[in-house]
């Protein structure tokens, strides 16, 4: 499938992109190959029931619900900083 300039013209403009002429060619181009791959793709037969292939034993066994009494002040203790009632963190960027 190959795209014209309009249709790279209305893609850029709804990706909110500002292209030059030259990047607009280069975008078409690589557009272009990334829908032929999609439609490549879509061509292949899976069945309908694929197995999940994973590295992990059983990758769905969740661990049951515990409940487990906790007292207050242990809680309290357990962060490594804090200031009063409040645990101290390291700023986030």
């Amino acid at each position: 499938m190959q795209l014209n300039e309009k249709d790279i013209a209305h893609l850029a403009k709804l990706a909110r992109l500002h292209l030059d002429a030259t990047t607009q060619k280069r975008f078409a181009e690589q557009l272009t190959r990334v829908i032929e791959y999609v439609e490549i793709i879509s061509q292949e037969k899976i069945p309908a029931q694929a197995e999940y292939e994973s590295g992990a034993v059983d990758p769905l066994n969740f661990r049951p619900d515990e409940k487990k009494d906790f007292k207050a002040e242990e809680l309290k203790n357990l962060p490594a900083k804090k200031s009063g009632d409040y645990i101290v963190s390291p700023p986030l960027t």
